[in-house]
Formats: structure tokens, sequence, C-alpha cells
């Protein structure tokens, strides 16, 4: 999962993927919306390594939940795979 947090880069303490490091959110409302990228990576690692994984989150979590975009599509092509009866893992995420 460490490709796509190498895209992110550290402004100010948080990290963010625009190009001038201006957070939209915070220029609008002058707030930042809680994140903890490091911790949806964990979520989405250990549901691909864990078989039962998926059905223990599906539901609490939700793909609007996710901050960053990538791990948001993610965890709706997870939800796709799981739909299907199909199983949850690195090869079977990379090749949706």
């Amino acid at each position: 999962m460490a490709e796509f947090s190498n895209s992110l880069k550290p402004v100010g303490g948080k990290y963010t993927n625009y190009r001038n490091g201006d957070d939209p959110n915070q220029l609008l409302y002058g707030k930042v919306l809680p994140q903890a990228i490091p911790l949806e990576e964990a979520v989405l690692g250990a549901i691909m390594l864990d078989k039962d994984g998926f059905p223990s989150i599906i539901e609490i979590l939700r793909q609007e939940m996710f901050y960053y975009p990538a791990h948001q599509e993610i965890f709706l092509m997870m939800s796709n795979l799981f739909g299907k009866s199909q199983p949850i893992d690195l090869l079977t995420v990379h090749e949706s």
C-alpha cells in the first residue's frame, strides 16, 4: 500500500496531494477534515490479509469515510468483489 502514500506530500504537519499544498477544505472552511492516512492503509491492508475481514467491517465503514481518494477507490473495489463473492486480496483488488 506504500505506493499510494508516495504521492502525498507532508504540508504543515498533514499529508496532501495538492500541487501547491493548499487543502481546499482549509481554504474554504478554515478546517481540515479528520484524517489518518496510515490508519486507512492499515485497515485496507488488514482486509486484504484476513479472509473474513471485509464482512466484519461492512456494517461499520463506508467508502466516503476514507479521506484519501485512492483509498475510497480501493474500498469500492473491495465492496464490488465482496458483492460478487470473489476473494478480496492484493491480486484481485489490483486486477479490478
